[in-house]
């Protein structure tokens, strides 16, 4: 599986035909051979923090969700907070993400209440094996190697070990080396189109990038 971080408001602007664009432009070189899903960002106002000065609006991101379900993909986003993981179990998400933010992690313990049917799984990024097999063992989730640096390089990575990285990758180095050469099971990694800026755009994937693995 790959995801495909589009971010909060910081990429899109909360701009209805830019977001469909960017689910156009990932569409038109999609040949199908994986499974890809949409995540975005969402944050209440009190823990929105200074490095996303535009946070997606709960507007952009219904009408994002309604789009990509008409395309074909499914979506989800990574949660911060009560408020987020509440707004995003209304929808029918095929898993939530939590960052690489340890005060992120009591979300596991939160009742996660959907609208019948079982709760999604958790897909956690954590920046050590010692969390990562912690997770795993007290709360059954997916958990994804990362380097929370921007952008990160290779060698950062190859601390997890082996293992780690063939089972999962958020990925914030700035090529596909680390997807070549452990083919993750779950592979995350930041999407923008050619013209996006914000904070996220360094060690972003466009879909000229992006054609190479899909």
């Amino acid at each position: 599986m790959i995801i495909l971080d589009f971010g909060s408001g910081e990429t899109s602007k909360n701009d209805i035909p830019y977001i469909k664009r960017m689910i156009d432009e990932l569409k038109a070189v999609d040949t199908g051979k994986h499974r890809v899903v949409i995540k975005w960002q969402l944050f209440a106002p009190e823990t929105l923090p200074e490095s996303v000065p535009a946070p997606l609006s709960l507007l952009a991101f219904d009408e994002a969700y309604k789009y990509a379900r008409e395309v074909g993909y499914e979506t989800t986003a990574s949660v911060f907070d009560t408020w987020s993981l509440r707004k995003l179990l209304a929808y029918d998400v095929p898993f939530v993400k939590l960052a690489c933010r340890p005060w992120v992690y009591p979300l596991l313990g939160v009742p996660w209440i959907v609208n019948g049917g079982p709760a999604p799984r958790a897909v956690v990024s954590v920046e050590d094996g010692v969390t990562g097999a912690m997770l795993k063992k007290q709360w059954d989730v997916d958990v994804l190697c990362c380097v929370p640096n921007y952008p990160a390089t290779y060698s950062e990575y190859e601390d997890f070990g082996y293992d780690s990285l063939m089972s999962g990758i958020s990925d914030h180095t700035e090529d596909w080396q680390l997807y070549r050469d452990y083919e993750p099971d779950i592979y995350e990694c930041h999407y923008k189109l050619e013209d996006s800026t914000g904070p996220d755009a360094a060690y972003s994937r466009t879909p000229a990038m992006l054609k190479e693995v899909l």
